[in-house]
């Protein structure tokens, strides 16, 4: 993961974290976390992925996530998120970008007088790998991309400095088949199907504007 990828980072959890400091002291005794309403998250993603028939190593890297969504005040939440990532094949010098885009819901074991905040969660969305200039075994080269449907499960928790504004970490499982492709742009009749696990580690910060 590149230092200015996380340099960025550091410094929008720095703004937001200034931006709701002051929230703290207008909060009621005891209440620690308020996760409900519209809420934003920003995150450093390490992501793995491993064709489910194969024996090989996991290929591995890092990129960024991007969270938003709404939370009722019965403890579930629904969220949109986007990751992506620059993915080291294992065994080569290559490497490609693995894209998630997931629509979810979370149920949050939430209570005011708690910093800590776990949830657990499932989504559905989509993925995709897209390998620049592939070298074919005649020599030739072309951009290729790969994609498909995905389903995922995980967990996590939130860590509240304030009612608004606290750490966050989730881990991630997906599942599904890449069955479609495209070479160069173009979409490639009866593609070859691949069946894939990917996984996700996502450290960040989360935002709640209305937990103050």
């Amino acid at each position: 993961m590149s230092k200015r990828i996380a340099t960025v980072a550091a410094a929008a959890l720095v703004i937001v974290a200034a931006q709701t400091a002051g929230a703290q002291k207008a909060e009621p005794a005891g209440v620690r976390s308020n996760p409900v309403g519209f809420f934003g998250g920003l995150y450093l993603n390490g992501s793995g992925i491993k064709e489910s028939e194969s024996d090989a190593e996991q290929d591995q890297g890092g990129g960024l996530s991007l969270q938003a969504g709404y939370a009722f005040k019965n403890k579930v939440a629904l969220f949109v998120d986007f990751s992506g990532a620059n993915v080291s094949a294992e065994g080569s010098d290559d490497s490609y970008a693995l894209g998630h885009f997931d629509i979810g819901a979370r149920y949050q074991f939430s209570a005011p007088a708690r910093a800590w905040t776990p949830f657990v969660e499932a989504a559905v969305g989509g993925r995709a790998a897209r390998f620049s200039d592939l070298e074919f075994a005649d020599g030739s080269t072309a951009d290729v991309e790969l994609s498909g449907t995905s389903f995922s499960l995980g967990g996590g928790t939130h860590y509240f400095f304030n009612p608004a504004f606290g750490l966050s970490a989730n881990l991630r499982w997906s599942t599904g088949t890449f069955d479609r492709a495209k070479i160069d742009g173009e979409e490639v009749e009866d593609a070859p199907e691949m069946d894939a696990t990917t996984t996700r580690l996502n450290l960040g910060a989360v935002w709640y504007p209305r937990g103050r």
